[in-house]
């Protein structure tokens, strides 16, 4: 159980960082 819950730990913080990473560099470059 603590493998499964580690693993889904990680993915869903790794899925948040993937998203803020992803609103920050769409508000860094310019559009177009």
């Amino acid at each position: 159980m603590r493998v499964t819950h580690s693993k889904i730990y990680v993915f869903l913080l790794l899925l948040v960082v993937a998203g803020a990473i992803g609103q920050n560099f769409e508000k860094i470059t310019p559009p177009g």
